[in-house]
């Protein structure tokens, strides 16, 4: 439905538009299944060690048909905070990146930033309906 999703329900497929893609609406714990893979999505047992195109690796589909590296490669940035001012309003980053251990690439796992928390490891998704 769109709108700031609470930092507390980034785990819920049924309120996190994300989770609900990445998990196929909570049925896996990694975007293609429900058990770690290393040669499927970008993570540090990838062996790549820096971020790649979107449409790389090939294979690192999952959670909806055509959704690409929900998992690893780039952080997310996602809409679901909890609003303060600018620099102390956190929102939470999703699915780990090109550095990330195993469990840090599962769809529930999130870490959360500042908004305006910048690197070179943290990307948005752009969608539409």
């Amino acid at each position: 439905g769109g709108g700031v999703n609470p930092l507390s329900q980034h785990t819920s497929a049924d309120k996190s538009e994300w989770m609900n893609a990445c998990s196929a609406g909570g049925s896996f714990e990694y975007p293609y299944g429900p058990d770690y893979q290393a040669d499927i999505c970008n993570g540090e047992d990838f062996g790549e060690n820096a971020a790649l195109p979107v449409t790389e690796p090939a294979g690192c589909i999952g959670g909806l048909p055509g959704v690409r590296n929900m998992s690893g490669n780039v952080y997310e940035g996602t809409h679901e905070c909890d609003l303060g001012p600018p620099e102390a309003d956190l929102c939470r980053r999703r699915c780990g990146s090109y550095f990330s251990e195993p469990t840090l690439l599962r769809c529930a796992m999130g870490s959360s930033r500042p908004r305006d928390h910048v690197d070179d490891y943290t990307g948005i998704r752009c969608c539409y309906d």
